[in-house]
């Protein structure tokens, strides 16, 4: 299999995302004009649930396979890691298909008890098909990342994304004029179809590469264990996420019915929020998620050599970048994020939101970057630790700002303002303190580096 080097793979997987981005900002765009910011906020209430359900199911194997991939590699003839991949694929068989089967069952009595909207119930019941699809594509794209080549992974992104919006914006722009529940269900339709896409796209690399169709095997107890204790840990992390999001979608709009806002303004105003703020606040993670990808295998195989050298000058290098490339955008985002708001999305009122979120947008990617960082290096109990103090934080916050300030706009922004911030000094302290008896002798193997090459 053919490796790439960490800028390689992170170029790779940046120019793809900067592609998928755009189409996403398109379909943003588009689907915002076509049900608008009511069906938006419907629709981002439950997804946070689907995602949650997804988290579930992986239980973090994806990410053990990339992280385990280099000690693993002499489990097989090919030397790539084949056999982890399989092992890791029944596993996610067996868990996904267990929770799916339970959702199907149990969802419209809990979307009733969660959400006071019914509409929500039809969307999530056509997503749950594409969990098993989800779960068998992240596996084979962690195969690939885990040997360092991540073009697949770019390849399948970036189909996915062509098939979600030609699907999703054909389909709700059919179903419009029969109401909002049919362009729910077009949304969700949207979703399942891209999983489709993704999943043959990732099937077919992978059995052209590897001249094998078979993706199970019966796992070890060794495996099984080496997977887990490495999975579940980061598994707790995104379920905190995924609930913590699921929370907001409930918190939120119940504090301003309080406020006096009815339903439908609630959720609207929610879906400014998920909408477009967030889409134009997430523009640098086209970077700082392509390097967190990337960083990850990087990261834990020099760290399995000892080269703690090579280790230092990847973290130095993914920090400078997204300094680089976040401070500019999160300037750009403060002064000129209204007129985006206002002539990409039609939603004037989201305009101040993105003013005021847009300097607190550097601390939300150095979040995301550096918690691909502390998986590189195994700290995912640590990394865990301090996604529960931030999603704690920001919960807490969102319910008392909401009603605390005069402005609710201000509260919610201040309650994501301290979330980022949170998260992402606790994750660099705790970068620096496990990396302190080599992050000097890395520095000044640099720094000499440079003097060489000026010199």
């Amino acid at each position: 299999m053919t490796e790439q080097n960490f800028i390689n793979g992170a170029f790779t997987l940046m120019t793809a995302g900067v592609i998928v981005k755009a189409l996403g900002f398109f379909y943003q765009i588009v689907i915002v004009r076509i049900v608008g910011t009511e069906g938006i906020g419907i629709f981002n209430m439950v997804y946070p649930l689907y995602t949650m359900a997804m988290v579930l199911t992986c239980a973090g194997i994806p990410a053990a396979i990339v992280r385990l991939s280099p000690e693993y590699r002499r489990l097989d003839s090919a030397g790539d890691g084949r056999s982890l991949l399989r092992m890791a694929e029944t596993l996610l068989t067996l868990s996904t298909a267990t929770i799916t089967g339970l959702l199907i069952l149990i969802s419209p009595t809990l979307m009733r008890y969660l959400y006071q909207d019914p509409r929500v119930i039809p969307p999530f019941l056509l997503l749950l098909p594409s969990l098993l699809l989800a779960a068998v594509s992240s596996a084979i794209r962690a195969y690939f990342q885990g040997n360092r080549d991540m073009r697949p992974t770019a390849g399948a992104q970036l189909l996915e994304q062509i098939t979600r919006v030609i699907t999703g914006l054909g389909l709700a722009w059919i179903m419009a004029p029969y109401g909002m529940h049919w362009t729910l269900i077009a949304m969700a339709a949207g979703v399942l179809c891209s999983e489709f896409a993704g999943f043959f796209y990732l099937w077919w690399r992978f059995s052209r590469q590897t001249r094998e169709r078979n993706l199970l095997q019966r796992p070890s107890k060794d495996v099984s264990k080496a997977i887990y204790r490495f999975g579940l840990p980061l598994t707790v992390t995104r379920l905190l996420l995924s609930a913590s999001n699921a929370a907001e979608a409930m918190v939120l709009p119940a504090r301003l019915l309080t406020l006096g806002l009815t339903a439908s303004q609630s959720a609207a105003f929610y879906g400014q929020v998920t909408g477009v703020v967030f889409p134009l606040l997430n523009i640098p993670s086209i970077l700082t998620g392509s390097v967190s990808t990337a960083i990850i295998p990087a990261i834990a195989e020099a760290q399995s050599r000892k080269d703690y050298n090579l280790m230092t000058r990847r973290i130095i290098q993914a920090l400078g970048l997204t300094l680089l490339i976040g401070i500019p955008i999160s300037v750009f985002l403060y002064y000129f994020g209204p007129v985006l708001a206002s002539v990409l999305f039609h939603v004037k009122e989201a305009g101040p939101l993105v003013q005021w979120l847009a300097p607190a947008g550097l601390f939300l990617w150095l979040s995301q970057l550096s918690s691909g960082i502390l998986q590189g290096m195994g700290l995912v109990v640590q990394g865990s630790i301090n996604t529960l103090i931030s999603c704690s934080l920001r919960l807490f916050c969102l319910w008392y700002f909401t009603t605390a300030f005069s402005d609710y706009s201000a509260g919610v922004c201040a309650a994501y303002i301290l979330s980022f911030v949170t998260n992402a000094l606790l994750n660099l302290i705790l970068i620096r303190r496990h990396s302190a008896g080599w992050f000097k002798a890395g520095l000044a193997s640099c720094r000499t580096g440079l003097r060489k090459a000026q010199g």
